[in-house]
């Protein structure tokens, strides 16, 4: 079972939102949990069991101050442990973060199938968002509201656009691009991973924040148009923001964040990234990759005023090149592509065989840089403004159609994000 799956979408989900909705406040938790239990077991395989157990042993957990540490040190410990052999059920590192931010949180006894549902919630179990009890508790007690329901619902289109439509399409383009050996080569590909990054991500957190917005959930906002930042800082703050806040509150302000100082403020900053960095992955190009942006944040802080913006192009020369280590299949191979891409080491700078593929790709990716940015987003809330929510309906309805062309005829490619 998937959230984007015809099955899902056309029957299971308008199915049990319905029934949800109909429910009484008290009968919520409950069915919240069947659904959550048989989304993961339909998704999970044979770990289903897994994620259940931890999330009942946390609830049982949170009763006193020494249980709460104890089991949010063995999570982190057992998460480790299962990311260095390579082994990893599906969505245990976003559930390892929302346990322990949970035990890290609450102060006061909560009903522990209540915790459970929140730990185990299907819209985000397996890619987040990231959210906090009070986020869930509130959606409990939120009453039917159509509006919200309708928000939803284009949200869902959009999300399904932006991964069959753009990121499954541009994944098969990085590919493509990615076997060629010269500096035009390597670039065409690292924009083309970008993006593919971008819109994977993203459009797997619109379908989220959609499902949970039927369900009455307001989830937070993950991604905010990160490749328009003025700056690496404000890139981050757009970029997987649910990620980087649960950082800053639980890793980077108890270390004494900027309120102590140059040097504490650059500990702090260097402990967030190794965090960041081991919980993609212990390898080296993932410790590389939160070296290059530790860096890059710490030259901000300490050259720039705060506030200060370097602008859109210098900010993404400076982002781009960080993928490398992303989707780098080893060192030598992250060094490999910078020397292509600098035209280093005898690098052709082109091709005939790249001037084919890039203009081949050059409208797409042309459109898809576009996606990236506001424009669309800001033209149809003008459009809305004027002619009420009908274009935007219509749009979503066009934007459903058009997905689902797309899934039918290029099948489905597993989010990036679903294998950590």
């Amino acid at each position: 079972m998937r959230l984007v799956s015809l099955t899902f979408l056309a029957l299971c989900l308008p199915t049990a939102a319905a029934v949800y909705r109909m429910l009484p406040a008290r009968a919520r938790v409950g069915a919240l949990l069947a659904l959550d239990f048989a989304f993961y077991c339909l998704a999970a395989g044979s770990a289903f069991w897994l994620l259940p157990l931890l999330a009942a042993v946390t609830a049982l957990a949170a009763d006193s101050r020494l249980a709460r540490g104890v089991c949010a040190a063995l999570l982190a410990a057992l998460f480790f442990a299962c990311r260095a052999v390579g082994i990893l059920p599906m969505g245990f590192a976003f559930f390892v973060l929302r346990a322990v931010g949970f035990l890290l949180d609450e102060r006061e006894k909560q009903p522990p199938a209540a915790v459970v549902a929140y730990l185990l919630f299907f819209p985000a179990v397996t890619m987040g968002p990231l959210f906090d009890f009070d986020t869930f508790r509130a959606g409990l007690a939120a009453p039917p509201d159509t509006k919200r329901r309708a928000d939803a619902v284009c949200r869902l289109a959009r999300g399904l656009v932006r991964k069959f439509v753009f990121a499954d399409p541009l994944l098969a383009a990085y590919r493509d691009l990615a076997m060629h050996g010269t500096t035009l080569g390597a670039a065409v590909t690292l924009v083309a991973f970008s993006l593919y990054l971008y819109f994977d991500f993203a459009g797997y957190s619109d379908i989220a924040v959609a499902v949970g917005g039927i369900f009455g959930f307001d989830l937070p906002e993950n991604f905010d148009y990160p490749y328009v930042s003025r700056s690496v800082g404000e890139f981050f703050r757009r970029w997987h923001a649910t990620l980087g806040k649960w950082l800053f509150r639980h890793v980077y302000l108890p270390l004494g964040g900027s309120r102590q100082g140059m040097a504490r403020t650059l500990l702090s900053l260097a402990a967030v990234w190794l965090c960041t960095a081991l919980w993609h992955g212990a390898t080296a190009c993932y410790l590389l990759w939160g070296v290059y942006f530790f860096v890059l944040l710490a030259v901000e802080k300490l050259c720039f005023p705060k506030g200060f913006r370097i602008g859109i192009l210098p900010t993404l020369l400076l982002v781009l090149p960080g993928w490398v280590f992303f989707f780098s299949d080893g060192f030598a191979a992250a060094s490999d592509f910078f020397g292509r891409l600098f035209c280093l080491g005898g690098t052709l700078l082109y091709s005939r065989a790249d001037l084919y593929d890039v203009l081949r790709y050059a409208p797409f990716l042309l459109l898809s840089a576009l996606a990236a940015t506001p424009l669309f987003r800001d033209a149809m809330r003008a459009v809305c403004r004027r002619l009420g929510d009908l274009p935007r309906h219509a749009a979503a309805l066009c934007g459903f159609v058009l997905a689902l062309a797309y899934a039918a005829a290029g099948g489905y490619t597993p989010f990036l994000y679903a294998s950590y």
